[in-house]
């Protein structure tokens, strides 16, 4: 499951670094992919998802997001993210 944008290794490291390109099939399991169980409940929650309008506030957002996003996804949010304020 990618954490980073596409290009982050090419962006962060110098070309002496970088020792060639990698086989997306060598890391990548054959066969059909089966949903784990927290993206079957991201899947279902996302089609149950109602209109932004229906938002009134950030604890309304809050609460969507939670039920929206995976649960790294969610955990890095919670825990602060990049601006080093948790919420409380």
């Amino acid at each position: 499951m990618p954490l980073h944008p596409p290009h982050t290794l090419e962006d962060n490291l110098r070309p002496d670094q970088i020792l060639g390109p990698v086989d997306p099939t060598t890391v990548q399991p054959r066969g059909p992919r089966v949903l784990t169980e927290d993206e079957k409940r991201v899947r279902n929650a996302r089609e149950d998802m109602p209109p932004v309008d229906a938002m009134l506030n950030l604890d309304d957002f809050e609460k969507l997001a939670e039920k929206v996003l995976s649960k790294t996804a969610w955990a890095y949010y919670r825990s602060a993210a990049d601006s080093e304020e948790g919420k409380t």
